[in-house]
Parts: structure tokens; sequence; C-alpha cells
């Protein structure tokens, strides 16, 4: 038998079949793979990068943004144990829990926590910002519980007294 009889029984590239292999071609010929998704949209390799820059430079200005948030004093955190050392229960005015999850529906967790610049962000950004802005909703929620506690027990002593 001739070599090319054998490789037309047996398919001519890594086993496949010659119809198979044509197929293959012409799939890739088409420009099914990465490139595909820039000439749907028709934007070159620079306009990418620059998109996928702008994104990252979005996220991390949100990022920021949300880490404004002051964080408690040393003060703060020393009257807030106090309280918890009397064994007064703490005052919950957001669930941490709620928020996260209120955060799956872009951004409605810093609405909830009625902080509405960050909600906004958080809303046209939002498969991105599930990153962040979950894990923030929680603390930020918790840190309003401390302050709301705080508060609430700095306002009855000025009651009693």
């Amino acid at each position: 038998m001739k070599r090319q009889e054998i490789e037309d029984k047996r398919g001519s590239h890594h086993g496949l079949h010659p119809a198979t292999m044509a197929q293959v071609q012409r799939l890739a010929r088409a420009g099914y793979g990465r490139d595909r998704i820039r000439s749907m949209f028709g934007i070159s390799k620079g306009q990418v990068r620059r998109i996928l820059a702008l994104l990252a430079l979005l996220a991390g200005v949100f990022l920021l943004a949300s880490c404004a948030q002051p964080a408690l004093t040393v003060q703060e955190q020393a009257r807030y144990q106090k309280i918890l050392d009397r064994g007064l229960p703490a005052k919950v005015l957001k669930t941490p829990a709620l928020a996260v999850g209120l955060n799956l529906i872009g951004g409605l967790g810093y609405c909830y926590l009625e902080d509405w610049g960050n909600g906004l962000l958080a809303f046209i950004l939002a498969p991105v910002s599930w990153i962040w802005s979950m894990p923030a909703a929680y603390f930020d929620a918790r840190r309003l519980n401390v302050r709301y506690t705080l508060e609430y027990y700095r306002r009855l002593e000025t009651e009693e007294r």
C-alpha cells in the first residue's frame, strides 16, 4: 500500500479524519477564539487594553471609596468593649448578612446602608463590584451597628443624669 492510501484511511493529521481536519481548519479561518470577540465588537487589541485599564481604574476608585468609611477610633472601640463587658446587649440597626445579600442585586446593599454614592457605583459596575462590595457592606453594617450601640447607650446615660 502506498503512504497516501494509508494516510487517507487513518487520517492525515494526528489521527483526525480528513473531513474533520478540514472542518477544524474552516473554524480556525472563521476566527473562533479570542480574536472572535474583538471582531464581534469591531475593536482592536489596543482598545481592549484601554477598556480593561479603565475598568481596573474604576474598580480601584470604587475600592478606595468604599474603604474611605471612617474606621472605629480607639476610644469608640474601648467604649464598645466596656458596654459588652457590662453584659449590655449590642443594638442592631442594620443586618450585615442582609447588606451582603442585597449587594448581589447591583449595590442594593449599599442603599440599605444608606450609602447612596457607593450604591450607584456598585450598580453601574454590578458583576465586577461583587468582589469588594459584599465584604465592604458586611463590615460597614457592623461598624454602623457599633456606632448605633454607642449612641444608644450615650443617650441613656445623658437621660439618667
